[in-house]
């Protein structure tokens, strides 16, 4: 037994919130027991998402045999994120409503409509958890129960593909009709034919399998066009109902007389052909929005499996990367001029994770040379006028209204501005030349190309396109290059301004993509299955295309007015979970109540602890308000302790005394965790100290283990600091390529009381490139220290592997590491086993030992050396990927080797 005067402490995870002064109100709607709740300022768009539910709802939960229990829609507009997610942790939907400028996402939806239709698709879903067998697991342990039970049963591309699947029958228009949503399948299957079932859930790091978004949707749709709109819901209520191995299988079975399996191979094989293309290379790499800077050369974003997002620029027989883009913020689209290259990058608020703006950066093709330009706050599509004297914007407010700026670069004024007006879009807006502004108008379902002469301030010409998906447009002289679904397949098409001709100039089997003519060539990029390349091609028209389409009518519903009033955030006790649960050794048993409320201001536990070891019981409470700048973190636990001491006596040198006795403990702490990335590293700082009291009383042992204490009241404090600052992975990298971690801790007692401690120690962890692509070398060293005194804090420093810990008065340590991926297997073992990647870590470790010991310094020395053989795998066809392994070390000094097992990642 081995306890601590501080509380072996839970700190909660910090949660993204907004600033403090944030004030938010709520909306009830009016048919449905759904509850809104949005920033002050946002009152228009509040307005238009509840009028959207209540008119969408009943449509969107067609199929699905569950009506809605009470849930809450949080919208966020501090930031610049374009998403939506739905969460039983604290039972909640948030919509981030900064609509996307991706073409594959939007289409010509509106944003609110999308999110309105997909996530509330996925709240009729988790209701279908409150019904049948698995309403039990709901009882038992409220949303967490439900949540495990659910996500382990339900694959994870049924949830996302049937959402994707209702957004197109909800709003008439969505990601199923999108030629550039389904090209990624449509392309792997062509180029590596039908992969398995396996390989669809676990992926590959071999080869790039489109993601459960893309598949689910195609599965989605041919199980509800066989099988009827209810059979999503028939599958999920059946597999729910039958908690046994493979249950989902054996339900996709019973409706449709083949295994999930069989019916993945089946739907796959039928859409990819039947002669595979011979890949001359796998892996994948992107050429993203590729830019003339001459007629030979061109700079493009890069990024891929082994490649972070670089700016490159490449000639027709080289490749030099000019600079590693930060926290990038993808506008759909990339600009230069002659001079400079544009792009846009996050800017994170520190403290509060809501907040994000964004910072434009250029860089210098003359000089060569990274320059941060400025910061418009919510800003978007930075591109730069043909003389680089101006800089365009897209800029958001708060309330949802954006404005087309024109900047001058040089002084940072506004000479321009276009407003959208209520209802309108601007999609990848471009600066032109040296006086016109060329953007996509998306107001309703429908799209149109406007060409804005800033400096005088009037739209001289537009082009009517109405539902069709046109995206990345770019103005040349009189004529516009744009992409335009053709046959099914996106390709680039010129339109003459004139004549409002429009030629087809690619003819690209998946996708040509952001077409800008150089003389009488075109670049593009053409999406392969190994990723989007450049393509230099000639500018000759295919063919023609009509594009004379009047925009679809514009529904005009009146608007519900709905009772707006102030939401409190001090409403922060939100019980969502509750029940037992069993520690991960085994030895204790919690039953209690899990809270989060909705705002992320306060996360908390409450309940009752029996450990089994000392056969004792206690309660505790865990509180994490994280709402101030400042985390506050509260522990109490208070209860019974048994201990076991061989305490010989003259007749008996092996006696054994027991005693049970109460100890309350109590700790209030303080962090301030801070989010420092700025740069393609990503950074944070965290400080922190918390104080422990600790009261014991029944204790009648004359001894003790030196980690207890006595009857008495006790406090220690405890400071720690800790940094991080590493280089982004790439999805085949191990470790970071480049990086720092330091961690200090000091602990102490620091009053008169009669117990008397302290330990500081300090520990560093530097990361470099191995010798081979994907290889990682680490190096690790630490230092504790730790003053005499008759009572003993837990240790923080990592020990030698191999050996188990002991105190010393002073300790070193050290190890290298070298890790490396010896193989992406793509092994499938049955049903049972799909083995993705085979990783080795090769190790040694060492460190030194001193104590004084009745005046005489004792010295003790380790070593081991050893390896980790780990396996990323996933188990019974889950999404969720572990890695385990095992790990052989052996000790120089004693010549010992011993096996051991490793679990690295669960996967959760």
């Amino acid at each position: 037994m081995c306890g601590q005067l501080s509380l072996a402490q839970v700190n909660y995870s910090i949660l993204d919130q907004n600033p403090f002064s944030v004030r938010h109100r709520q909306i009830q709607l009016q048919r449905f027991p759904v509850q809104i709740i949005y920033p002050e300022g946002l009152d228009s768009l509040a307005q238009v998402t509840a009028n959207q539910l209540d008119r969408s709802l009943s449509a969107v939960g067609l199929g699905l045999s569950a009506s809605l229990h009470p849930w809450k829609i949080v919208l966020q507009n501090q930031g610049m994120v374009s998403n939506g997610f739905v969460s039983l942790a604290a039972p909640r939907a948030e919509y981030f409503m900064l609509p996307p400028q991706d073409p594959s996402l939007l289409g010509t939806n509106d944003w609110i409509s999308l999110l309105a239709a997909h996530e509330s698709r996925h709240m009729f879903q988790n209701e279908i958890g409150r019904t049948g067998l698995a309403k039990w697991m709901y009882y038992l342990w409220g949303n967490n129960g439900q949540m495990a039970y659910t996500n382990l049963l339900i694959p994870n591309w049924l949830w996302e593909g049937d959402a994707v699947e209702t957004e197109t029958r909800v709003t008439g228009f969505g990601r199923s009709v999108i030629p550039q949503f389904q090209m990624p399948l449509r392309a792997y299957l062509d180029s590596f034919g039908a992969p398995s079932y396996a390989k669809l859930m676990g992926r590959s790091f071999r080869e790039y399998v489109p993601n459960h978004y893309v598949f689910g949707q195609k599965f989605s749709h041919l199980l509800q066009q066989r099988y009827g709109q209810d059979v999503i819901g028939r599958i999920w209520q059946q597999t729910l109902n039958t908690p046994i191995p493979f249950s989902f299988s054996r339900s996709v079975k019973k409706i449709t007389g083949k295994s999930v399996d069989n019916f993945a191979k089946e739907i796959l094989s039928t859409t990819s052909v039947i002669k595979k293309i011979k890949l001359k290379q796998k892996g994948f790499t992107n050429y993203f929005y590729p830019n003339p800077v001459n007629d030979s050369t061109f700079v493009a974003i890069k990024n891929g499996f082994d490649a972070n997002i670089q700016l490159v620029l490449r000639t027709p027989n080289s490749e030099k990367r000019l600079v590693f883009i930060g926290p990038y913020f993808e506008n759909a689209m990339l600009a230069a001029s002659s001079n400079y290259v544009i792009w846009s990058e996050y800017v994170f608020n520190p403290r509060w994770g809501q907040k994000n703006q964004t910072v434009f950066y250029l860089y210098d093709l003359v000089n060569h040379k990274r320059i941060k330009w400025g910061s418009l706050g919510q800003a978007t599509n930075p591109s730069i006028s043909a003389d680089s004297k101006y800089i365009g914007a897209l800029v958001y407010r708060l309330s949802g209204a954006s404005t087309l700026q024109v900047i001058d670069r040089i002084s940072k004024q506004v000479v321009s501005q276009l407003v959208a007006k209520p209802g309108e879009q601007f999609v990848q807006p471009r600066l032109q030349g040296e006086s016109d502004y060329v953007f996509i108008k998306k107001k309703g379902q429908s799209k149109s190309i406007i060409v804005w002469n800033w400096k005088e301030n009037i739209v001289r010409d537009s082009i009517q396109l109405g539902p069709i998906n046109a995206s990345h447009p770019y103005l040349a002289g009189e004529n516009i290059y744009i992409n335009l679904p053709v046959d099914g397949v996106d390709q680039i098409v010129g339109i003459d301004l004139k004549s409002k001709q429009a030629r087809v100039l690619t003819d690209e089997k998946y996708g040509a993509y952001f077409g800008i003519p150089v003389g009488n060539k075109l670049v593009y990029s053409n999406y392969t299955a190994t990723g989007h390349a450049v393509v230099m091609g000639d500018s000759t028209a295919k063919k023609t295309v009509n594009i004379s389409f009047a925009p679809l009518p514009i529904v005009t519903d009146t608007l519900s007015s709905y009772v707006s009033s102030s939401y409190s955030k001090w409403k922060i006790f939100n019980p969502y979970a509750w029940g037992p649960l069993v520690s991960s050794q085994g030895n204790k048993l919690d039953v209690g109540i899990v809270s989060k409320d909705v705002l992320n201001n306060l996360q908390a536990s409450f309940g009752y602890q029996w450990n089994a070891n000392e056969q004792v019981a206690n309660t505790f409470a865990r509180l994490s308000y994280q709402g101030f700048f400042p985390v506050i973190d509260f522990n109490y636990e208070s209860g019974n302790r048994f201990s076991e001491l061989n305490l010989p006596t003259p007749t008996n040198p092996n006696a054994v005394s027991s005693d049970q006795w109460s100890q309350t403990k109590y700790s209030l702490g303080l962090r301030i965790p801070l989010n420092l990335t700025h740069s393609a590293f990503l950074e944070s700082l965290e400080i922190g100290s918390k104080i422990d009291f600790l009261q014991v009383s029944g204790y009648d042992l004359k001894r003790r283990y030196i980690t207890e204490a006595f009857n008495g009241t006790y406090t220690s404090i405890n400071y720690h600091v800790s940094y991080s600052k590493m280089f982004n992975r790439t999805y085949r990298d191990l470790q970071s390529k480049w990086g720092i971690q330091v961690v200090g801790r000091f602990n102490s007692t620091p009053f008169a009381q009669s117990l008397q401690a302290e330990i500081w120690s300090i520990q560093s962890k530097l990361f470099f490139p191995g010798f081979l692509k994907h290889h990682g070398l680490s190096l690790r060293t630490g230092y504790q220290q730790e003053s005499k005194g008759n009572y003993r804090f837990g240790s923080y420093l990592s020990f030698p592997r191999g050996y188990s810990y002991a105190s010393f008065d002073q300790m070193f340590s050290y190890s290298l590491d070298y890790r490396f991926p010896l193989a992406s297997t793509d092994f499938n073992v049955g049903r049972f086993i799909y083995l993705k990647r085979i990783n080795v870590d090769l190790f040694a470790d060492g460190g030194q030992g001193r104590v004084m010991q009745k005046s005489k310094l004792l010295v003790r020395d380790y070593q081991s050396l050893g390896v980790d053989l780990s396996f990323q795998l996933h188990l019974m066809r889950f999404s969720q990927e572990f890695e385990l392994g095992v790990r052989g070390v052996y000790l120089p000094h004693t010549k010992e080797f011993a096996w051991f097992p490793l679990v690295l990642d669960i996967g959760f």
